[in-house]
Formats: structure tokens, C-alpha cells, sequence
């Protein structure tokens, strides 16, 4: 800015992560917000005419190759040579184990939803150690008597066919600047529940593309994974409509558009 280079801002994190950015936003040209919610916190700090929403891309050819073996593969993997029961479901978490993502709310709701589907539900958790580690996960699956039935699968990339593989994905993240596994999971066909919270509010249309659940409600999220654990025919549904959405919405030519018209408009 010094030497006069235009600086165009990209802001992908909610408001608890904005006060070392202050200066920077404050000499942007121009600010791209990655969700209303990422806009929200910066309101005070910037004027509106500085700041555009563009939503994060997504290489959608990547999902559509996915193939029936490759999903089959990771599936057995996750599921385990030991457990033979053919009509087993896999629901997954997948993002870091760190307080804000709220992997002990999905713990928790694993154990209510294995009381109403006991012997039927498979759990598996795709993250690394971090703040959380997964010692502690086996610590309170353990007290939760759920041990048997949860897979803690650590980090898996490209994580496109494990999330194929799952039947269910329950996203239970608070503060989330956008939630990217909510319409990674919509691309590879995997019907998701999400906390009614930060970004993710604005990717799902409750009962259309999602459902959403207030945040921290782990019998809510039980509830709605029962009931859809229990339609095949409507989680299709909704797993069909949240992929055709998501290619519309959120394809890199798309992005590209987007950010090059940007580019153009403050040069």
C-alpha cells in the first residue's frame, strides 16, 4: 500500500479472529467475505461499498469421479473386517479436533442415536489431534459405553470418497467462517446435519438441502439423524438436491468470474 499496490483482502474467519487483521482491512481496496456471517463482524470496521460476498470454490469434476469401488473400499475400512452386519450406517465427522468444531457434541449424539439404532450405526471421526486429541475422544467414548461402535480415523486426504462412503454427516462446528465439509459432503452425495450457526446457515435450506439443529443440541441432532437413518428416500433426496445446488453454487468458473470482475472493477 505504501508503494500504491491496490490490495484486494480476502476474509475467510469469523469475528474472534479479526483484531490482527484490523490494519489490513483497514487499508484494503476492496474486502472479499466469504459468507454473510464473515460480513457481519466486519460491518463496524469497513465501509459496505468496500466489501463483496464471494462464497469459497470447489472443483466439483473431482467428486464426480468418484468411483463405486473406491467408495466401497473406504467403507469397508471404516466399518472393519469385524462388524458384519450388511445394512450398517456410517455417520461422520470430519474437521479438526478443536473446541469450535465440537466433536464431544457428536460423541454425544452418537451415543443417543445408538439407543434408538443399537448395533446399527457405525462413527466415524476423520481428524487429527490438535487442541482436542483423540485420546480424549476414546476417553469419553469409554464413559459414553460407545467405544465399539466409533472408527477414530484420523486424517484422511483427499477426503472425497470417505465422505461418499458415509451414509450421514453431522457437522455440529459452531463460529464457522463458512463450512467447507458441508458442501464437500452435498458434492460427493452425503446428506448432512449441521449446527444452525455461523456460515452454515447460509449453505443449508433446512429440509431441502439440510437440516439444522441449534447449536450444542446433541438430542437434537440425534433426532434428525434417527429420523433420517430411518427414510432412505428422504435423505436421498435431500443428499440430491444439496449436490445440485452446491455445482451451481459454488464451482471454481464461478469463483473465477467472480474475483476477476474484482480485479478489473479496483485496477
Amino acid at each position: 500500500r505504501i508503494a500504491g499496490a491496490r490490495l484486494l483482502w480476502h476474509q475467510r474467519t469469523g469475528t474472534d479472529n479479526f483484531g490482527a487483521y484490523r490494519a489490513a482491512l483497514n487499508k484494503a481496496a476492496h474486502i472479499v467475505a466469504i459468507s454473510n456471517y464473515v460480513l457481519s463482524g466486519i460491518a463496524g470496521l469497513v465501509p459496505p461499498d468496500r466489501t463483496t460476498l464471494v462464497t469459497n470454490p470447489f472443483d466439483c469434476s473431482v467428486y464426480a469421479g468418484i468411483s463405486a469401488t473406491d467408495v466401497a473400499a473406504a467403507r469397508s475400512e471404516i466399518i472393519g473386517r469385524e462388524t458384519r452386519l450388511p445394512s450398517v450406517s456410517v455417520v461422520g465427522f470430519f474437521g479438526s479436533l478443536i473446541e469450535r468444531k465440537r466433536p464431544f457434541v457428536f460423541l454425544e449424539a452418537a451415543q443417543r442415536i445408538l439407543s434408538a439404532l443399537p448395533g446399527q450405526v457405525i462413527f466415524a471421526v476423520f481428524a487429527d489431534d490438535r487442541g482436542i486429541t483423540r485420546s480424549h475422544l476414546r476417553e469419553l467414548c469409554g464413559q459414553l459405553g460407545i467405544s465399539e461402535q466409533v472408527r477414530l480415523m484420523g486424517f484422511r486426504h483427499p477426503p472425497e470418497r470417505w465422505l461418499a462412503a458415509c451414509d450421514l454427516i453431522l457437522a455440529p462446528a459452531v463460529r464457522e467462517g463458512f463450512g467447507r465439509v458441508l458442501v464437500e459432503a452435498a458434492l460427493a452425495g452425503t446428506p448432512v446435519i449441521a449446527a444452525d450457526a455461523g456460515g452454515h446457515s447460509e449453505i443449508i435450506r433446512h429440509g431441502e438441502t439440510g437440516l439444522l439443529v441449534p447449536p450444542d443440541d446433541a438430542e437434537g441432532f440425534a433426532e434428525k439423524a434417527i429420523a433420517l437413518l430411518k427414510n432412505p428416500e428422504l435423505s436421498a433426496a435431500i443428499a440430491e438436491k444439496a449436490r445440485s445446488v452446491a455445482r451451481e453454487r459454488y464451482s471454481v468458473e464461478r469463483h473465477v468470474s467472480q474475483i476477476s470482475a474484482l480485479y478489473e472493477e479496483i485496477l
